[in-house]
């Protein structure tokens, strides 16, 4: 007789194994202690890019690092503290025709 057995109604179904996370590349916001980051918002332009964040603020520092996240905020890091600094007296200047918030 090699009849298949018709799994029970109240069984429970397998465990899965357990996945070992993945590294996520998610950039956090730059913390008291981290100046040399700022916190860029309301980046809603065409055409924004690494690049144009770059160059948008050259006139700051030496950027090391931009995070542009869903095209519409961003975090930049500079080469030191001081071209964050800059970056913060921009706050509420207009770049690429919108008014940003930098922290």
């Amino acid at each position: 007789k090699n009849r298949k057995m018709a799994p029970k109604k109240n069984a429970k179904p397998a465990a899965k194994k357990a996945e070992p996370k993945k590294a996520e590349n998610k950039a956090k916001a730059p913390v008291a202690g981290d100046s040399k980051g700022v916190y860029v918002k309301n980046l809603n332009f065409s055409g924004i890019s690494h690049d144009t964040i770059k160059a948008a603020f050259k006139s700051c520092g030496e950027v090391k690092n931009v995070v542009l996240r869903r095209r519409k905020y961003c975090i930049v890091y500079f080469k030191d503290a001081a071209g964050a600094s800059k970056a913060k007296e921009l706050n509420g200047k207009m770049l690429k025709g919108q008014k940003v918030t930098i922290e």
